[in-house]
């Protein structure tokens, strides 16, 4: 495993250990179904809907507690890391319903990737 990617790693296990919500959240993203994802049609609005307003509740400056979590640091550590644990390689052309929505997820996901 890559030095940084192993380092980051270790990072967000001392996160979950400091906050272990976010664990939970972490879980419920790898733990993902197929019927799950139907219901909200597109991963990132699943993303957008559900997982990130649990996050920012969890790390970053919206976080109650002020420590290092609350950080600049630690929210971009743990988007990074909960966000590519979202199963969007999972999901084939053929499941969209027409190229609108394609069109969509892509735009979506590549725009809240860069600017999380």
């Amino acid at each position: 495993m890559h030095l940084i990617k192993r380092q980051r790693l270790e990072k967000f296990r001392e996160f979950t250990a400091k906050e272990p919500r976010l664990q939970d959240l972490y879980l419920q993203i790898i733990n993902l179904t197929n019927k799950d994802i139907d219901e909200y049609g597109l991963i990132t609005r699943m993303w957008l809907e559900k997982f990130k307003p649990q996050m920012i509740q969890l790390v970053g400056q919206q976080r109650t507690h002020k420590d290092e979590l609350s950080t600049n640091e630690a929210y971009k550590l743990v988007y990074d890391t909960l966000f590519n644990a979202l199963p969007y390689g999972n999901i084939y052309e053929e499941e969209y319903d027409d190229e609108y929505e394609e069109d969509v997820e892509f735009k979506t996901w590549y725009v809240h990737y860069l600017n999380y």
